[in-house]
């Protein structure tokens, strides 16, 4: 199960092996990126504000629904995505790298670490992801291409070849939700569930 896991760290975090400092710093970069982005084409193509262009309204009842389809997609999916491979004794290390940085961090290291995979990530992620990308792929390759286009890139954006199918598992999820519900309010919440889940089983 851990090893299933696993895979969301590594989502956001890239799991390498440098210092967690380095790593947040980095990945904060990445994300302030994808928000000015998302941002730019807000301005652009929209009308320059992201709560009303790209859909952040949402009713609890549907957050919470959200939220259990992310923990779904992380306890339910992505183990039985890896299950034929593990069950064969493929030593996949999927949760290896995850569990090292986790192990190695001091008190207010993994809280920072915490707080930017669960809160920071989804919204960063999914305002590039399903927001920008998603819509404007639906535009050349209608919704179904671009659900499959955006998983795809998702998972290769992380560059973690084990982890590939997991991530797709989880980018086509979050991309029928954005369709689904026209906005990036559901998977956000959805990404923030699947996160905080593999947060919980490394702490």
């Amino acid at each position: 199960m851990l090893a299933a896991l696993a895979t969301t760290l590594a989502v956001v975090a890239g799991a390498t092996e440098s210092g967690s400092v380095s790593l947040l710093m980095g990945q904060l970069g990445l994300w302030t990126g994808f928000v000015t982005t998302a941002v730019v084409a807000s301005r652009r193509f929209g009308a320059g504000a992201l709560r009303a262009d790209f859909g952040f309204t949402i009713t609890f009842v549907d957050m919470a629904k959200s939220a259990v389809i992310g923990i779904a997609v992380q306890v339910l999916v992505v183990p039985v995505i890896y299950f034929p491979l593990i069950a064969a004794g493929v030593d996949l290390d999927v949760s290896g790298a995850a569990e090292e940085l986790f192990r190695d961090l001091a008190g207010l290291e993994k809280v920072a670490i915490a707080v930017g995979v669960i809160a920071v990530a989804p919204v960063a992620e999914e305002l590039l992801f399903r927001g920008v990308l998603l819509r404007g792929l639906a535009q050349h390759l209608g919704d179904r291409g671009a659900l499959w286009a955006t998983a795809l890139v998702f998972a290769g954006s992380h560059f973690q070849v084990v982890q590939f199918p997991g991530l797709v598992a989880i980018g086509l999820t979050l991309a029928w939700l954005a369709q689904r519900t026209g906005g990036v309010a559901a998977p956000i919440w959805a990404h923030l569930a699947f996160n905080a889940t593999t947060v919980a089983f490394l702490w």
